[in-house]
């Protein structure tokens, strides 16, 4: 029954009346701004990872063939006519379908504005290839093979620049998990800072509890509490305002007239806007625990 009473006394004990600490509302909007900033770079981070999974599982087992103006000979259409049939009658080829105009024409409209193409533009004619399995160097051989006789072209095989966007993609992942680890231990580092402050101000209160008989865990409680609760509040808003950022953002990118679709919706990423509080309210408690048991250890 003590051992009860003793536990319950940890969350109900009188304050040390920290939360008149001018330093709290400080170190509430600088929470605000870690945690936000800490969101943010996560939840962009995942968004970055899932998008480049959906855009490879897209346009895994896809090569687009380019036919090339040429001055002379054969026009476009007639060699894009003649490669499609070509590509028909191959092997291991799902479908061939040719770009139509208005789809070049939504193409190229961040460069050359609304309207038809001009006449006079010398652009290719795109033929999108899908392919019954993945794209391998033997099935651009033999795609090279069936095409010889159709001059000017050019085959473009995606996962050969997806590799680079790949490497970027890592680059800026691990820079944005970097970031956030250097944000945490920021925050944690204020946290003991603000913890051994709070105690050295409150010395001779923490010596009067120790004189009639308080216990290490139940004074430390007190200082664990108010960083747990000024962590909590900073944490949420800061969790609240990042969420309304990105929302934001994702908004654009969909308005946009050149992505038809916003790699970045934050409600698919809704769990990291829930825990990255709880995580930092999590710490906060340790980082203090340890402070403060150890500072009063120290005390005579």
């Amino acid at each position: 029954m003590m051992k009860i009473r003793s536990f319950f006394s940890l969350f109900f004990a009188p304050s040390l009346a920290l939360e008149r600490d001018d330093s709290s509302d400080y170190l509430s909007l600088v929470m605000v701004l870690l945690v936000m900033m800490a969101t943010l770079l996560l939840s962009g981070a995942s968004a970055l990872e899932g998008g480049l999974v959906q855009w490879r599982g897209d346009l895994t087992g896809r090569i687009t063939l380019q036919i090339l103006y040429q001055e002379g000979g054969d026009s476009i259409d007639e060699r894009a006519s003649k490669a499609i049939s070509l590509l028909q009658k191959a092997q291991g080829i799902k479908k061939v379908e040719r770009v139509n105009d208005k789809q070049m024409s939504a193409l190229l409209q961040p460069w050359l504005g609304e309207g038809d193409l001009p006449n006079d533009l010398p652009i290719p004619a795109l033929i999108d290839i899908s392919l019954v399995g993945a794209t391998t160097p033997h099935i651009l051989d033999d795609l090279k093979m069936i095409l010889q006789s159709v001059p000017h072209i050019q085959l473009d095989d995606h996962g050969d620049w997806l590799q680079d966007v790949r490497k970027l993609v890592d680059w800026l992942v691990w820079l944005s998990y970097g970031l956030v680890i250097f944000i945490t231990g920021t925050a944690m580092l204020i946290v003991v800072l603000l913890v051994r402050a709070n105690v050295d101000r409150q010395f001779e209160m923490v010596e009067l509890l120790h004189l009639v008989g308080a216990t290490d865990a139940l004074i430390s409680w007190q200082f664990e509490r108010h960083m747990a609760l000024i962590t909590l509040k900073g944490g949420v808003l800061g969790s609240f305002v990042a969420f309304i950022a990105a929302s934001l953002v994702s908004h654009f990118i969909y308005q946009a007239e050149f992505m038809q679709v916003s790699p970045w919706n934050p409600v698919d990423h809704w769990p990291i806007f829930v825990l990255m509080p709880c995580v930092f309210v999590v710490l906060a408690l340790l980082c203090a625990k340890r402070v403060c048991r150890r500072m009063l250890v120290e005390l005579p």
